[in-house]
């Protein structure tokens, strides 16, 4: 299941995670070329927040399973997060984000490739567009994640914003009143904002 909600773990599911962790290693020293193992124990280790160790693991898959999608998606979105923790902290120098955000590319563009009906990959990717300022081409991605899904209502909201700075203003709106309609109701706020 993929979620974008993040909570904290509670003891004992930090306990369960790192006991599946101990029980993923077992299985890797017997099958060390088996990328579902890597990629299990990366979940482990990123639900503990041990992303260093996840990001491994999961370029591990990678490279013993080059078609898997999944484990492309979760790197890109572990890579993502390192990215706003850096730049929270104020650590991330220009180069520095330059090739994280390069990295994180790298993976989204495969898995548009190998997958194009994996709607999330397209979305994320213009996510990461629109941080660059590149918004036409975030403006491709968000339509493809809406012609995929068009009940997809962060795209919609995500649309939305965009061509407002695109300065394509009512365009934009009637994208913001989608997404409202569809249970995004911050996006009432920016109708009203915009449209005064």
């Amino acid at each position: 299941r993929i979620t974008n909600i993040d909570r904290p773990l509670k003891q004992s599911e930090i306990d369960y995670h790192f006991r599946s962790i101990d029980l993923y290693s077992k299985k890797i020293e017997e099958h060390q070329n088996q990328a579902v193992f890597y990629f299990a124990r990366a979940i482990d280790f990123a639900l503990v927040k041990d992303i260093d160790n996840a990001i491994t693991d999961l370029s591990r898959a990678i490279y013993l399973q080059n078609d898997f999608v999944l484990a492309y998606f979760h790197r890109a979105n572990l890579r993502f997060q390192q990215i706003l923790f850096y730049q929270a902290d104020g650590s991330l120098s220009d180069k520095h984000f330059g090739n994280e955000f390069m990295l994180v590319m790298q993976d989204l563009d495969k898995i548009t490739e190998m997958a194009p009906g994996f709607i999330y990959a397209w979305y994320n990717r213009g996510n990461m567009r629109f941080m660059q300022k590149d918004y036409r081409s975030a403006l491709e991605d968000y339509n493809r994640a809406i012609e995929l899904n068009p009940d997809f209502a962060e795209a919609w909201y995500n649309r939305g914003v965009t061509r407002i700075h695109l300065g394509e203003r009512a365009e934009g709106i009637r994208d913001l009143s989608r997404a409202g309609e569809l249970g995004i109701y911050k996006a009432y706020n920016l109708i009203k904002r915009f449209s005064e």
